[in-house]
């Protein structure tokens, strides 16, 4: 009994100081997670974030390096979090959601030449 009490006591992962204990499947529920076509894919959540953006900008394509900057910020401060680097995940997330930066931004770029011209 006390051997197994022990060995109950041992986590398999830390994370943030804190010892978490998880099981093989949970492992594998948090995998196909991240993977393509998961909830928490990096397709899945750079459109979230690019969602949000859109929305708060209310449609104002001025709005789009002040929202890319806060973006970028809260990328930083989640590397700091996570103790000065992101997750591989989260930096091609990160990758992502600047290039659809940069893809709105040259959408709105070529909404206003087109109507500047008519």
């Amino acid at each position: 009994k006390s051997m197994i009490v022990k060995q109950g006591q041992q986590s398999n992962l830390t994370l943030f100081g804190m010892d978490l204990f998880v099981t093989p499947e949970q492992s594998a529920k948090a995998a196909a997670s991240i993977a393509e076509g998961g909830e928490y894919s990096v397709d899945a959540v750079a459109g979230r974030i690019m969602d949000m953006a859109k929305a708060l900008s209310g449609g104002d394509a001025s709005k789009i390096e002040e929202l890319r900057e806060a973006v970028e910020k809260g990328f930083k401060a989640a590397g700091v979090e996570l103790g000065g680097k992101l997750p591989s995940i989260s930096q091609q997330t990160h990758t992502e959601v600047m290039k659809r930066f940069d893809e709105w931004a040259a959408e709105a770029k070529k909404a206003s030449s087109a109507s500047g011209e008519a």
